[in-house]
């Protein structure tokens, strides 16, 4: 008598807490792993013996996993400790996990995992941010977040995903939207920031873009405002910050005018480097205001050309162009004054 086709068939079921993996550690491209533990509590494990394909393509697996990584090491992150919380789903060959990973800086991410044996690895993060934990959690986690940048408030929500594949870099997208940020540029004030920030990582190549980022003000004692961005800009991995920065949009309020830079390709790596600044309809009366001089007023509007230059002498303006726009204006000091 022959036997069912499922006399070869096969499932078990792990007990909570009988059973704890330490994996070998793992390098892939730049990312590296030590101290790996995977804990099964619940796992179930099935295996059909008559169907077709490999073992690993037979075999399926579902239930809670508990994944500790000692060290995660990745030249855009800190070396830190990451736990991994969550369901398996699939087979040996074709396997998901869905759950929350954390980080020991604070960073909490809700996660999907999909590993393809030989094929791919990819994975989605989402995670929201808010208040002071911004400026506490990114600065434990990122290895490059910028010494001079502090966020006080707002809230940020980024969605990040990523692939490996055989004998290919890694490829990472992420989007950040940010509603009603505000911090600190080194001493530059801002207030209210939205928009989007999109961040891809291919090979050894950073670009990031902006999506109708606004800011309302940015005060470095004296008021700028709102201000409209849009820009791209291309970076070697392992320098950050002397890459190309794209404008195609770059206007703000000033002193009831306006500041534009025009379209143009600005090379960070340069030193200095150069941000030509356009001024428009500029409030004479406005700008008197900021030096307070007793008895002294003025009318009029002003239009010209500011050659700022940054680089490592700090910011300078050398030959920098204001004329009075017709039919001009009037400046007034009182005779006594005048006579001082």
């Amino acid at each position: 008598m022959p036997l069912p086709a499922d006399a070869f068939d096969w499932s078990f079921v792990l007990e909570q807490g009988t059973v704890g993996l330490d994996l070998p550690d793992t390098r892939s491209g730049d990312w590296q792993m030590t101290g790996v533990r995977a804990d099964l509590a619940g796992i179930s494990l099935a295996v059909n013996f008559s169907g077709t394909g490999s073992l690993a393509e037979r075999s399926s697996v579902a239930g809670h996993v508990s994944i500790r990584v000692a060290e995660l090491q990745h030249p855009l992150l800190k070396p830190q400790g990451w736990q991994f919380e969550g369901r398996a789903n699939g087979t040996l060959a074709d396997l998901s996990l869905e759950g929350q990973v954390r980080a020991d800086s604070g960073l909490v991410a809700d996660v999907v995992i999909r590993n393809v044996t030989g094929e791919f690895r990819a994975g989605r993060a989402t995670l929201r941010l808010s208040g002071e934990n911004i400026q506490t959690v990114m600065a434990a986690t990122l290895a490059d977040w910028p010494e001079l940048l502090e966020v006080s408030s707002g809230e940020v929500r980024a969605v990040a995903t990523m692939r490996i594949e055989p004998d290919a870099p890694l490829a990472l997208e992420s989007r950040f939207e940010f509603e009603r940020v505000n911090g600190l540029v080194s001493t530059s004030a801002v207030t209210d920031m939205n928009g989007q920030l999109r961040i891809s990582l291919e090979g050894n190549t950073l670009t990031a873009s902006t999506s109708e980022l606004t800011i309302a003000k940015i005060n470095t004692g004296i008021g700028i405002g709102p201000l409209r961005f849009l820009a791209d800009y291309r970076a070697p991995l392992g320098e950050l910050f002397e890459g190309v920065l794209n404008i195609q949009q770059a206007n703000a309020e000033f002193l009831g005018g306006r500041l534009r830079v025009a379209p143009r390709s600005i090379d960070l790596s340069s030193d200095p480097w150069q941000l030509p600044i356009d001024a428009y309809d500029v409030s004479l009366a406005k700008l008197l205001q900021l030096y307070p001089t007793e008895g002294l007023s003025g009318t009029g509007h002003l239009t010209g050309h500011i050659p700022v230059s940054i680089g490592s002498a700090g910011v300078e303006v050398a030959e920098g162009r204001m004329a009075a726009e017709p039919p001009g204006g009037i400046i007034r000091l009182p005779a006594e004054r005048l006579k001082a």
